[in-house]
């Protein structure tokens, strides 16, 4: 077991991204996007979870394509709050992107999830923060 600090590493582990659009039935969806970029439990799928560290919170982050991650959800499950794109999918909170394309080819990845949700347009969105001098 790992722990690493501060909530942002949730990008890294997971490769999130934001994504919205319209599905085919016409309603308009803003949802994240798991596994959609490079990301360490894709890449590293005999990592169970690793516990992130924040002020005075531990969160269980748990690796979906990994065997071993239900037993590991089962046993700290209770102690930890838990993180899971499987729980957040079933609840229609997310999607994920668990297809075998390349992450560096970003429209094989739109495609299958347009499949997967029966999704009709998809725009990425990309935030960029700018720090600007101050007099």
């Amino acid at each position: 077991m790992t722990i690493l600090s501060n909530s942002a590493m949730h990008g890294l582990l997971y490769g999130t991204a934001t994504l919205e659009g319209r599905r085919r039935d016409g309603k308009t969806y803003h949802k994240e996007c798991y596994f959609f970029t490079e990301s360490a439990f894709f890449k590293r799928k005999e990592f169970d979870g690793v516990m992130l560290h924040e002020n005075q919170a531990l969160e269980l982050c748990v690796n979906p394509f990994s065997i071993g991650s239900t037993a590991l959800t089962d046993a700290l499950g209770s102690k930890f709050a838990v993180h899971d794109p499987r729980k957040f999918e079933a609840d229609g909170q997310c999607f994920i992107a668990d297809c075998q394309h390349d992450r560096k080819d970003t429209a094989a990845v739109v495609r299958y999830l347009k499949d997967k949700y029966l999704l009709d347009t998809v725009s990425i969105l990309n935030y960029t923060l700018f720090n600007l001098p101050a007099d």
